[in-house]
């Protein structure tokens, strides 16, 4: 359930940058035919390239109250403004799995510089002005617009309250 949650914010984002599908290559053998037939892709090719078309955005709130802590909200991040903050919540979400650094300024700044880059593709979730969650969704090919989800966050601080659901489903 939780992977087709990350499969429909992938839509959401991709539909955000003006995409009209979303384009899945898989290899043979890893058993993800029925997770993504489940989120609506379909074979479309004998390369095993399933297609998901992208519905219209529906209307829905950018924050969400947790009861005891507060108000969280969601919105985009902004170039020379959230660079350390966003590196700094992904090295804290996945310091805490893996043991050691996950993400560093530096590895944003060599980011900002890849040919993918866009910054809409990058929401942030804040609570009392700190940033305490993160996805990126990249746009790969800008023609096809076809994109990738990743560095999905949440301070381990702020974990288990429904925050990651709520940004993986934003606006879905």
């Amino acid at each position: 359930v939780e992977d087709v949650r990350l499969v429909n914010r992938c839509v959401k984002e991709a539909r955000d940058m003006g995409a009209s599908y979303l384009d899945c290559f898989i290899e043979e053998g890893w058993g993800l035919d029925e997770l993504l037939k489940s989120a609506g892709f379909e074979h479309v090719d004998t390369w095993r390239k399933m297609m998901r078309p992208i519905p219209p955005p529906k209307a829905m709130s950018d924050h969400i109250e947790v009861p005891g802590i507060g108000k969280f909200t969601v919105r985009r991040f902004e170039v020379g403004r959230d660079e350390e903050a966003f590196a700094s919540v992904v090295d804290k979400a996945y310091r805490v799995r893996t043991g050691h650094e996950a993400m560093t300024l530096e590895d944003v700044e060599v980011m900002k510089k890849e040919k993918y880059f866009d910054p809409r593709g990058i929401l942030l979730m804040e609570h009392e002005g700190k940033v305490v969650g993160s996805i990126w969704v990249e746009l790969i090919d800008p023609v096809k617009r076809i994109g990738t989800g990743g560095h999905f966050a949440i301070d381990p601080e702020y974990q288990h309250h429904g925050l990651g659901k709520f940004l993986l489903s934003k606006n879905d």
